[in-house]
C-alpha cells in the first residue's frame, strides 16, 4: 500500500496553516515539516522544522483531491452541488462526508471527487483557508 499520510494544523505563532507530520511533546502539539531544497552544487539540502499548532485545528489528509486538484482534509467543508455542503470526518473506521442539510453521513463519496470542491473548513470562515 502506498499513500500519503499528512496532517495540517494552524500555527500558534502566526495563524498560518502548516502541513507535515503530527507529534506531541511536553510543551504541546507539533506539526513537523520537511522541505528539500536544491543547493548550488546540485545536491539536496533537507530542512526540518517543528511548528506549534492549535490542537483543535489538527486534521488529516484524506488522500483525495477535489475537482480543482486541491487536497481534501479532515474538517474541510465540501460543496457537493445542488446547494448541499458536507464536512469531512473520520469516524474511526472510514472517511465520511457529513451532509449538513439532511443530517446524513455519506461514506461512498470518494468516487465523486471530480465533482466536489473544498470551499473552506470548520476552523475558519469561508474564503480564508488556503490550506496548502
Amino acid at each position: 500500500m502506498n499513500r500519503t499520510i499528512l496532517f495540517r494544523g494552524k500555527r500558534l505563532d502566526n495563524g498560518e496553516w502548516v502541513e507535515g507530520y503530527y507529534m506531541t511533546d511536553p510543551l504541546g502539539v507539533v506539526i513537523r515539516t520537511h522541505e528539500i531544497i536544491k543547493n548550488k552544487r546540485g545536491g539536496d539540502t533537507h530542512i526540518e522544522q517543528s511548528h506549534r499548532v492549535d490542537p483543535d485545528s489538527i486534521g488529516q489528509f484524506t488522500g483525495l483531491l477535489d475537482k480543482n486538484g486541491k487536497r481534501i482534509w479532515e474538517g474541510d467543508i465540501i460543496d457537493i452541488r445542488n446547494g448541499y455542503h458536507g464536512i469531512v470526518i473520520w469516524d474511526g473506521f472510514a472517511w465520511g462526508l457529513q451532509i449538513q442539510e439532511v443530517n446524513h453521513t455519506l461514506y461512498s463519496w470518494s468516487a465523486a471527487v471530480r465533482l466536489i470542491e473544498a470551499i473552506g473548513n470548520i476552523h475558519e470562515p469561508r474564503g480564508e483557508n488556503d490550506g496548502e
